[in-house]
């Protein structure tokens, strides 16, 4: 991993669309809220509105914030201690979508992959490459979602087209007749509560390369879940119908088993199990990324990776627990009365309340983010001058990418440079 990994605009906006496409991908909560019947489509394409509106106080604060990471971005709106307190809170967070979804990722293994395989060589078969990806650094990280979320957007789209002869157009009529308005505005108001990925683009966007756009990585990773979040729903209920869908553990991997007919297409399924799997590792290993990195930059301690251990150790302890491999804690996941309350509470109360405080504390403020993005320019320009060829010499490593993060993020005053 280098000093200072260096992603680009496109990596984060798949990281992003990744990690979120997992719960559609696996139970597909938009089927059982709101009005829950063959409007789950409509239901979804308003919660795009609603995700929007909710990341706002996020976007806009890290687009204040742009050379500071959110630990840093706490403490200078909240001062040190409030900062750190924050921060721990978050640290909470990202642990509990980690362990969150890593059981959602073995008892969906047990049910449909590995029937007879006993839960911790499940654990631990996603635990590993997770741990390892995440030890590896956000560089890594950033890189295989080049490569996993394209193979996931691939295999939506050719299983909505090999399931095509066998949809049933009636499965979505009647059209906005058996739901009402506040129905359908209650489902994607819950439906959006649920994408905390928002928290991805806040702590992963101190590592795009200069002249990158936080807001272009943002909105393109709306652009790809929404779209396929589309694709996954509709083919869903047109094959399925609404009904029978919502009654699946995991609706879309069930639709991939009824397409294709006798012939080689039959076995399909396979693809689409291998596209949920990548695409659960990367989640894990982006939650346990973020969840060690905030403690790591909390306590100050010398590596992020001495984190990745210990609660990678506990997740596995808490899934371990017997109360844990009951369905009925799973439900609780797909229900809109925990889950998406506490998603909320993460991804914009606290945010919203961190916006009003820096407007309040505005005057304050803004010397230190003036004073740490003319020290960010400085060393810009310094590491400019240093690989600029000076005339009539031929320029040295010429291979070198010159966008690559070899540029340091100039600490905070008063503070020593720390490891990223």
């Amino acid at each position: 991993m280098n000093k200072y990994p260096s992603i680009c605009q496109n990596q984060l906006a798949l990281m992003i669309a990744g990690s979120a496409l997992m719960f559609p991908y696996s139970f597909m909560p938009v089927l059982r809220t709101g009005p829950a019947n063959q409007d789950a489509w409509i239901v979804m394409l308003c919660s795009i509105v609603f995700i929007i509106a909710l990341n706002a106080p996020f976007l806009i604060l890290k687009n204040k914030f742009l050379n500071f990471d959110f630990v840093e971005m706490n403490e200078a709106i909240l001062g040190k201690i409030g900062g750190k307190f924050v921060s721990l809170i978050y640290t909470f967070f990202a642990f509990s979508c980690y362990t969150a979804c890593m059981l959602i990722a073995t008892m969906y293994t047990r049910i449909y992959l590995l029937v007879e395989t006993p839960q911790w060589i499940v654990l631990l078969f996603v635990i590993i490459p997770a741990m390892y990806i995440a030890t590896s650094g956000a560089g890594t990280i950033a890189r295989l979602a080049t490569f996993i979320e394209p193979y996931i957007l691939l295999t939506i789209f050719v299983f909505c087209v090999v399931g095509i002869n066998n949809m049933e157009l009636f499965n979505i009529l009647p059209i906005l007749k058996d739901s009402k308005p506040m129905d359908i505005v209650e489902g994607a108001f819950f439906t959006a509560a649920r994408f905390s990925e928002i928290l991805i683009l806040v702590v992963f966007s101190i590592y795009l390369r200069r002249g990158h756009s936080l807001n272009k990585s943002y909105f393109r990773s709306l652009a790809v879940f929404g779209v396929s979040f589309f694709i996954i729903v509709i083919s869903t209920i047109l094959l399925l119908s609404s009904g029978v869908a919502k009654l699946m553990h995991a609706p879309f991997y069930v639709y991939s088993r009824q397409v294709g007919g006798e012939d080689l297409l039959q076995r399909l399924q396979v693809f689409n199990a291998l596209a949920w799997i990548m695409g659960t590792i990367l989640k894990l290993s982006i939650y346990s990324y973020m969840a060690s990195f905030f403690l790591y930059k909390v306590t100050n301690f010398k590596s992020q990776k001495f984190f990745v251990y210990p609660l990678s150790l506990l997740a596995f302890v808490v899934n371990m627990l017997p109360f844990m491999q009951r369905s009925a804690t799973l439900d609780l996941f797909k229900q809109d009365t925990t889950y998406p309350l506490f998603v909320l509470f993460i991804a914009f109360i606290v945010p919203l309340l961190l916006l009003i405080v820096y407007l309040i504390r505005q005057k304050s403020i803004k010397p230190i983010i003036d004073q740490r993005n003319q020290a960010v320019a400085d060393a810009e320009a310094k590491h400019d001058a240093a690989v600029q060829p000076k005339p009539g010499n031929a320029p040295k490593n010429s291979g070198q990418n010159s966008n690559e993060a070899n540029i340091p993020q100039a600490p905070p005053p008063g503070d020593s440079p720390q490891q990223a």
